[in-house]
């Protein structure tokens, strides 16, 4: 996996979380026309490092068909922005 970045909605300081450190869920759906798919997805909980403003990342990967890369995305977000 990777880093990912974002800003504090309340004083835009840049904060960043290595998604080494927190462990994916995952779910089959097999009910897809190319075989099955594997959904892939975290809830980061963190705090911003100036300002300790609460942050919430969910994020998103859909593995379809099976051995195929998703790209990562952004399924929801609180207390910041311009999550990269």
């Amino acid at each position: 996996m990777t880093n990912i970045t974002f800003k504090c909605n309340k004083c835009n300081t840049e904060g960043t979380e290595d998604l080494n450190d927190w462990e994916f869920d995952q779910d089959f759906d097999s009910d897809c026309d190319m075989g099955p798919s594997i959904n892939y997805w975290v809830s980061i909980d963190t705090k911003c490092p100036k300002c300790g403003n609460s942050i919430n990342i969910t994020l998103i990967q859909t593995e379809y068909p099976i051995g195929a890369d998703g790209e990562l995305e952004v399924d929801s977000s609180t207390g910041c922005y311009d999550i990269k």
